[in-house]
Order: C-alpha cells, then structure tokens, then sequence
C-alpha cells in the first residue's frame, strides 16, 4: 500500500468518526424547564454543568445550585441542605447496580437514593 493510499484511508476513516459523532449530536430532547430558580416546575441554578439521564429515563442536570432532577413529569432538587458538598456538580454517572455517582472540584459522592457517601479531596 503506497503513501497516498494510507492518507486516503486515514482521511477517509476521519470523515466518518466525524460524521457520526455530528449525527450523535442531533438528538436533542424539549426538557420542558424554566432556566430560574422555579421550585417544583424548574432548575434549581441557571448555570448547567452536565444533564445525566439514568436507566430508569430520569433527567439529573448539574448547576452550580445544586441537581435538578425530572422523573417522569414532577421536579425535585437536592443541595448541600440534603447531603452535598457543595452544590455545584460537574458530573453524574450511573453504575451497573444503579447507585448514582456525583463529582464537584471538592469531593466525589455515592447517592442511593435516600443517603450520600461522600470522600472528600485535601490537599
């Protein structure tokens, strides 16, 4: 195989990773939410750092208030009042038995539903 059939290839292969990474990013969803702080129909904070939907098609969206999460059609919200941190979350992921796991630039945090773990970075 010469040189410019490899660069062919390679500019080939390129175009397609770009091509579905473009396409991927066409799914948008309507999250019907107010971008203020609104209680039960709305965001805690304005600022969205990450939106996260779980197994179970439950939307978690990060803010620098704290998690706003939309199961089914009702709103609820979780701060440092209910066991963070600190509000501001930067990530949220799922593991294989469901638990949810939350990242801020202070601690990384276990949410069962009910309680949070959480270890806390020092330096």
């Amino acid at each position: 195989m010469t040189l410019d059939m490899k660069k062919t290839l390679l500019l080939l292969l390129l175009g397609f990773i770009n091509l579905f990474s473009i396409s991927a990013q066409d799914k948008w969803i309507n999250l019907d939410y107010a971008t203020t702080n609104t209680g039960d129909n709305g965001l805690i904070g304005s600022w969205v750092q990450v939106i996260f939907e779980d197994s179970k098609n439950n939307l978690w969206i990060g803010t620098e208030s704290g998690i706003s999460i939309k199961k089914g059609g009702e709103w609820s919200s979780l701060t440092e009042k209910d066991g963070l941190v600190v509000n501001e979350v930067g990530d949220i992921e799922e593991d294989r038995n469901g638990l949810i796991w939350l990242a801020t630039n202070e601690s990384i945090l276990k949410y069962d539903g009910v309680d949070f773990i959480s270890w806390i970075f020092s330096l």
